[in-house]
Formats: structure tokens, C-alpha cells, sequence
């Protein structure tokens, strides 16, 4: 399980505008069973992975959303192979993701 210390809803890509109007894509999305905590995830098959480029990026889209303030926030990246990056991102890879457990 990617994070055994938390149940969460089903995670969907999300689509919308931002508090000031602007589009904003999110690739993954889910919410923990109590409310409490938000999972924000980009999704990359690529070689070439930059963890922090892509740890600001999210971390700036959830400041663009209004209805996310007050509310924890975990940021993963899922990817093909792991990779090391900020403390503050999770590195989660396709096998991690359908292993069963």
C-alpha cells in the first residue's frame, strides 16, 4: 500500500479553474476517508524526472485552490522507476501502485 497510514477515496485527475479564473489540471487527486488530508500527485513515465521542478509545481498549484486552505496536503510523483527527490514528495512507482497488500 502506497500509504498504509491513511485510507483514502478514490483518486481522479481534476480539471478547473483556479481562485482567480485561470485553468488549472491536476493528475491526480484524492481525498483521505476523514477529510483531513488531500493527496496531490503528478504522473510521469519518462526517463527524466526532475523532483523538485515537479514538487514547486504542485505545491503551487494547491495554493490555487481555494478550497484546499486549512487542509493537509501530501504530494506524490508516480512514475515508472524510483527516484530520490524533497522529503516532501513522494516517489511512487507503477509497481508500488498495483502491488497488493
Amino acid at each position: 500500500m502506497v500509504f498504509p497510514d491513511e485510507s483514502w477515496l478514490p483518486a481522479l485527475p481534476w480539471w478547473g479553474n483556479d481562485r482567480n479564473g485561470k485553468p488549472l489540471e491536476i493528475d491526480l487527486i484524492s481525498e483521505s476517508s476523514d477529510a483531513r488530508t488531500v493527496l496531490i500527485g503528478e504522473c510521469k513515465w519518462t526517463e527524466q524526472v526532475n523532483p523538485a521542478k515537479i514538487l514547486s509545481s504542485l505545491q503551487d498549484k494547491a495554493s490555487r485552490l481555494h478550497w484546499l486552505k486549512g487542509r493537509n496536503i501530501r504530494y506524490a510523483l508516480f512514475t515508472r522507476n524510483p527516484h530520490t527527490g524533497p522529503a516532501e514528495l513522494n516517489s511512487i512507482t507503477a509497481e508500488e501502485v498495483t502491488r497488493r497488500g
